[in-house]
């Protein structure tokens, strides 16, 4: 009974307390309120199946508190307790939603058996519209997420994990580099009880023994040279969110016991700090690679992976999702400035479909971004497939970079450095984004290319 909540509203103390404490003691999770504000505080904050209310809260009237939450929270059951019992207050409560009323002193065992079926009630209330919303949302979900799906691989890939969002576990994105893990995740996110959270992302590659606990849990201030104030960490950070563990097979040994801990028990205690706090969070992780063959070589631990592996779902490649190129290419154009250039033309439709893509929709954008340039240039309004300028053909490929054979690596990075500056006209700030580095990089790889030249080298 462990997830079914009810609150006790009591402005005694001590019936507060042993009531709270007897229901405890029965499986619920309890919470307890001396106020009327306080309880309906506390609604607006938490889903509450059962609530056992005094009908006497010194200046608040139980009634009056009843009506609050029956506004707020529908589906909540309220079990009314009052030393002043009498035909019309029962009828009252019952006549304003009440699911039953007790006497007090209050007959434990009476309460008990009176908690459990309101409690049923109430919750199989509440799944019953959580299915009813999940279906109402079905067909908006990828608008919501702004996700460009046409091809019923994906379709099925974005039901199932649909599906997922709402049942609050666990759960694992395997996919190519590229294939939208990071999209998927925060769809995910986006349709779960959850979206009103925060969604944090943290790529586990970065995660070295040395930074692991601070970037997990944070510090407390003085924990370290250089701690001159205390930090969160990204759990504390993901507190009633989503936390998505972007390339998990990457992630260190230390990393991953520290990980598996607050798994177990989601409990932290950051650097430096003395106690313990416990956060709610559910996790997201995603990876290329083959997690069972990483167990088998002994660098991913097989515990984790239960931990992680709750549900998991297979994004298919783009060289898979052919019917997806088009509507991905025309969803790229309108992110880029000067709505000029609008679509595709069939014959670079075709050209698309035909290529590998083993960068998939992170390759198939820089392209697309690529090709808009020289559109723009030809002032077209539409992609050719010219504008692609794509080949299976390695000698063509070559040919248009001038030949990169018998260079040094040093030598054909700033080829193609100078390559991409001439398809964004020298801007430097494009070409980085394109390029997927910083500008402060272009500016000295093309210094070290002019001393390089001045010194005749």
């Amino acid at each position: 009974m462990t997830d079914f909540r009810v609150m006790v509203v009591d402005d005694d103390a001590e019936l507060l307390r042993v009531t709270g404490d007897v229901l405890t003691s029965a499986g619920y999770d309890v919470m307890r309120a001396s106020s009327g504000d306080e309880a309906i505080t506390t609604l607006k904050a938490e889903h509450i199946d059962t609530i056992v209310l005094d009908m006497m809260l010194g200046k608040d009237s139980g009634l009056e508190v009843m009506a609050q939450v029956k506004q707020i929270s529908p589906m909540t059951e309220i079990i009314i307790a009052t030393g002043y019992a009498t035909v019309e207050t029962a009828v009252q409560a019952m006549s304003r939603g009440a699911f039953q009323y007790l006497s007090k002193p209050v007959n434990m065992p009476e309460l008990l058996l009176l908690v459990e079926r309101a409690t049923r009630k109430a919750r199989d209330a509440y799944d019953k519209e959580m299915l009813a919303e999940r279906l109402r949302r079905k067909d908006d979900r990828q608008i919501q997420a702004g996700m460009v799906v046409a091809s019923p691989l994906m379709r099925a890939a974005l039901e199932e994990v649909g599906d997922m969002a709402e049942l609050d576990k666990p759960i694992m994105i395997f996919g190519e580099t590229g294939t939208g893990k990071e999209v998927v995740a925060n769809f995910i996110h986006q349709n779960s009880n959850r979206k009103d959270g925060p969604f944090n992302i943290i790529n586990c590659a970065t995660l070295t023994e040395s930074l692991v606990d601070a970037e997990l849990f944070g510090y407390e201030k003085g924990a370290f040279t250089g701690a001159d104030k205390a930090r969160p960490g990204i759990i504390a950070a993901s507190h009633e969110g989503t936390l998505f563990l972007d390339e998990i097979g990457d992630i260190s040994a230390a990393a991953q016991v520290r990980l598996l801990r607050f798994l177990e028990n989601g409990v932290v205690r950051p650097v430096g700090g003395d106690r313990e706090r416990k956060f709610n969070v559910r996790i997201i992780a995603a990876t290329h690679k083959d997690l069972t063959a990483e167990i088998s070589a002994g660098r991913f631990r097989e515990d984790l992976y239960h931990r992680l592996v709750v549900f998991d779902v297979q994004l298919p490649p783009l060289r898979e999702r052919a019917e997806d190129i088009k509507p991905l290419v025309e969803y790229f154009l309108k992110s880029f400035p000067n709505h000029d250039v609008t679509t595709l033309d069939d014959e670079a439709v075709a050209v698309l479909q035909q290529q590998t893509w083993t960068g998939n929709i992170r390759e198939l954008r820089n392209e697309t971004e690529r090709a808009w340039l020289r559109a723009r240039r030809r002032e077209a309004t539409s992609l050719s497939s010219e504008d692609f300028r794509l080949s299976s053909d390695a000698g063509e490929a070559q040919g248009e970079f001038g030949g990169y054979g018998r260079i040094s690596m040093q030598e054909a990075e700033l080829l193609h450095v100078r390559h991409v500056l001439g398809l964004c006209d020298n801007n430097k700030r494009r070409a980085a984004k394109i390029l997927g580095i910083s500008e402060r990089h272009i500016y000295r790889l093309l210094r070290a290319a002019e001393e390089l030249e001045e010194s005749g080298n």
